[in-house]
């Protein structure tokens, strides 16, 4: 929690330099990472309103890229809820997803 506490969780979880328990959370995926280490972390919001209102500054600031983003980032996680990694349609669609990212931002 002290990690949580200073701010540094994301430097230490994505540097690897600590043991994470999970405890009623089955992973560390879309639904916990970019609201702890991105949102949190460097974006300073911490409750409902501020990740709101961190988005619509983000959205202002970036205009039409944010919404490709938006877009992009939205799509990939319905895709994985549904399609196995080991399937050829999800190797295609990610290499679809990353020649649409270059093009479009």
């Amino acid at each position: 929690m002290a990690a949580i506490k200073y701010e540094i969780f994301d430097d230490l979880f994505l540097g690897d330099f600590m043991r994470t328990t999970l405890l009623n959370l089955k992973d560390l995926g879309y639904g916990y990472t970019p609201y702890v280490t991105k949102y949190a972390d460097n974006g300073g919001a911490k409750f409902k309103l501020e990740v709101k209102n961190y988005f619509q500054a983000y959205h202002k600031k970036s205009g039409y890229c944010y919404l490709t983003n938006r877009f992009i980032f939205k799509s990939e996680e319905i895709f994985r809820k549904h399609i196995s990694l080991k399937t050829n349609l999800y190797k295609i669609a990610s290499f679809l997803s990353l020649q649409l990212t270059t093009i479009l931002t």
